[in-house]
């Protein structure tokens, strides 16, 4: 057993099937895993309604989202099905990628791929799902799942084909993404997509795909990032106005819960549209730091804006320059909210230039730095 930050390693062939040398980081997720396993065994499945599908980038809200759907009766949760970055008991059914991440399928792994997640929405199996039974979402029928898939945006058009689901595409500006997932350490996989050449061939052209390289090569971590969410949500940005996706933004769900809730629960058929927006106001267990008490005290939505102060016009520039040469519309580095076309319910600011929020949202007095710059032009 050698020593270091998190270097602490062991031999469990016995329960990952091979040799696998594993972190006590990773045994963390081992036997959490079995604890929540042993716990969702209360819980009896009866699948009849349709999965719900969230698409989204870490670090975007998609965690919030599922939890209020969660909220509603009857519903379970799968998160991050595809999470090959920890413990995954079903990781040999899933075609393999030497970066853990599944990007495109290749003809021959199709079935695999299909037979994997069939298993998983008939309810063969539980992965990842609701364990609290203190919880007061906790559901001991379950005749629906909701799916947070943060890693195969890519494929959302063949989901649809396979798979009878209704899928949520959610959206957040990738500044505050950025910030919060280097934060917390995260690395970036942008190589991950360069080296996908099925990627490469359908979604960038030759001088896009040089441009992608450069930055590889060259850029500083905020290029990485920032290209790393342009190249994950490039698929999905072509087609979502195409498609029946319910398209929302964090942004929007956040400043207007009590709306976007009796929305999600009119488009899905959910009941309790009171019950789901109230679960906004309640700081997921991905929500940290001081930002819980924040959340706790006021909302998620009182801090939008709030990273604006923490770039420099310079980086907002780079991010700008980026999101530009993919033709990204739906955001612009320097204005903390998504274009108007992309809000179901109005702008996110009026014409003063004031947060144009719910009535909900005006009860938990929101904050927004007087910083964040009135844009003047059209979008």
């Amino acid at each position: 057993m050698a020593t270091g930050s998190f270097e602490y390693r062991v031999e469990l062939p016995s329960i990952l099937g091979d040799d696998t040398v594993v972190t006590l980081y990773q045994l963390k997720f081992i036997v959490s895993h079995h604890v929540k396993a042993g716990l969702g065994l209360f819980c009896l499945y009866r699948l009849r309604k349709k999965p719900i599908f969230i698409f989204a980038n870490r670090r975007s809200g998609s965690t919030l989202l599922m939890k209020m759907i969660h909220s509603q009766p009857g519903v379970d949760y799968v998160g991050e099905p595809l999470d090959l970055y920890n413990f995954h008991p079903h990781r040999s059914r899933l075609p393999q990628r030497s970066r853990r991440r599944l990007i495109t399928l290749k003809p021959q792994e199709e079935k695999q791929f299909f037979d994997y997640w069939n298993d998983l929405l008939a309810g063969r199996y539980k992965l990842k799902h609701q364990w609290n039974l203190f919880d007061s979402n906790y559901s001991f029928l379950v005749d629906r799942l909701v799916v947070k898939e943060l890693y195969s945006k890519a494929l959302m058009d063949w989901f649809a084909k396979h798979f009878d689901i209704d899928i949520i595409y959610l959206l957040r500006h990738p500044v505050p993404t950025i910030l919060s997932t280097r934060k917390l350490g995260w690395g970036h996989k942008t190589s991950s997509f360069l080296d996908d050449r099925d990627f490469v061939r359908s979604f960038l052209n030759p001088a896009r795909a040089e441009y992608c390289r450069t930055i590889l090569a060259q850029g500083d971590p905020l290029q990485l990032y920032t290209l790393e969410w342009c190249l994950e949500n490039l698929p999905a940005l072509r087609i979502y106005r195409k498609r029946p996706w319910l398209t929302l933004t964090y942004e929007e769900l956040v400043l207007r819960p009590r709306e976007i809730s009796r929305m999600i629960c009119s488009r899905l058929g959910l009941p309790d549209p009171e019950r789901m927006s109230g679960q906004a106001l309640r700081p997921t267990s991905t929500a940290r730091g001081s930002s819980r008490g924040e959340i706790r005290a006021a909302g998620p939505g009182n801090r939008s804006g709030s990273w604006l102060t923490q770039v420099s016009a310079v980086e907002l520039e780079t991010v700008e320059d980026i999101l530009r040469k993919f033709g990204v519309k739906e955001y612009e580095a320097n204005d903390a909210f998504p274009a108007d076309e992309l809000c179901h319910f109005g702008p996110l600011r009026n014409g003063r230039g004031e947060i144009s929020h719910s009535s909900q949202a005006e009860q938990v007095r929101l904050e927004v730095p007087t910083e964040i710059p009135v844009k003047s032009s059209a979008r």
